[in-house]
């Protein structure tokens, strides 16, 4: 058995904003960690390799989904 997990967030700022330049630089780091982990399966990623930040959801780009298995 799988289990999928569905988190969306919103940013207090734009992802270029310094407010949320801690969280934007450790996308990468994080998501790497996840992969490692016994039973990952997939994370769902953009293009830009920052997990799914480019996926703005109803044309928000400050809300940002991030789906793993």
């Amino acid at each position: 058995m799988h289990l999928a997990e569905l988190n969306v967030g919103r940013l207090v700022a734009a992802q270029d904003d310094p407010r949320v330049a801690d969280f934007m630089t450790n996308l990468n780091r994080i998501n790497g960690l996840a992969k490692r982990m016994p039973g990952f399966q997939w994370i769902m990623e953009g293009e830009s390799g920052g997990g799914n930040t480019d996926t703005a959801i109803d044309g928000d780009p400050l809300f940002i989904p991030n789906l793993s298995v």
